[in-house]
């Protein structure tokens, strides 16, 4: 890393504005784009806090690559304490999607993913409904990868969807997102005993994976057949964090919600006491509000 004289000097470094009063910055200079033009449109129609999503608390890293094959010791130590602190950097300059054929690329911020993970973030449930091949599934899965790997401890996180096969999905594609990670950001195991190279791997199967080194699970949960079944979803669903995906296409998701209720509150308020990350993340493309299922959501 440069000494503070060369950070001066440097251009790069004059895209950081300090901002006033705090411990952080804003990057204005990051290479992922969809991130300062969220920042100009919040701007562009008023809102004073605009910059948010270029927080970067650590003004070093904006000359270290985490993906770089050589990075050193400290640097990668930097990585991740940054990816602990701050989401918005580990979204922006860390988090990949896969792609068919092709390799990974950054994390594309638009403005309703923006809109549901500040909400997220901040302990509010949020709710959006847009068409299909616009990110949103992807989005919720990559602010819940932080989440499991960086932003909680001894959590349980559902992921609800229309049935089981598609709950699944949902959870291979984050363990993708995971995998596209450099390696040393992956918490794929914890180290119980060095000398006789024993450990954890947790749990890793098409219906739930473990953290091992924060404790943290995802469950999968697929489509109620009656009433009942729904109900018994419901009270299962007692996470204090929930992924429910195309949420205008689930059976009985009245019932599933009415029953999960009390147990959401009781995992919530207890997460929140703790400061950690909580909160039920709906996504859906649009549904048929004449169908049962769309009238419930």
């Amino acid at each position: 890393m440069p000494d503070p004289i060369q950070m001066i000097m440097d251009d790069r470094a004059k895209k950081l504005r300090k901002v006033k009063g705090t411990n952080y910055y804003y990057d204005f200079g990051t290479a992922n784009k969809s991130f300062t033009l969220a920042a100009h449109d919040l701007k562009s129609v008023g809102v004073k806090n605009c910059a948010f999503m270029l927080t970067l608390y650590n003004p070093y890293l904006i000359y270290v690559d985490p993906y770089d094959p050589n990075i050193t010791d400290k640097e990668a130590l930097a990585v991740l304490t940054e990816c602990v602190i701050n989401p918005w950097y580990f979204l922006r300059e860390v988090s990949r999607i896969p792609q068919e054929g092709a390799k990974p690329v950054p994390f594309r911020l638009q403005r309703a993913s923006l809109a549901q993970i500040w909400c997220f973030l901040n302990g509010i449930d949020s709710y959006i409904t847009i068409a299909r091949q616009i990110g949103k599934t992807i989005s919720a899965i990559a602010i819940i990868l932080w989440s499991f790997l960086f932003g909680t401890n001894d959590s349980e996180i559902l992921f609800l969807n229309i049935n089981q096969e598609k709950a699944n999905k949902n959870l291979a594609s984050l363990k993708k997102q995971r995998d596209a990670l450099p390696e040393y950001l992956q918490n794929k195991y914890k180290i119980i005993d060095i000398v006789e190279g024993k450990i954890d791997k947790g749990t890793d199967n098409k219906m739930s994976i473990t953290c091992p080194l924060n404790n943290n699970k995802i469950v999968t949960g697929g489509k109620a057949t009656s009433k009942e079944k729904a109900m018994e979803i419901g009270r299962g669903a007692s996470q204090p964090i929930q992924l429910i995906d195309e949420v205008e296409f689930i059976l009985w998701i009245g019932e599933i919600l009415k029953a999960a209720g009390p147990a959401f509150v009781t995992s919530s308020t207890n997460a929140r006491n703790n400061n950690a990350i909580y909160g039920r993340v709906f996504c859906s493309t649009p549904g048929d509000l004449d169908s049962a299922s769309g009238k419930d959501a």
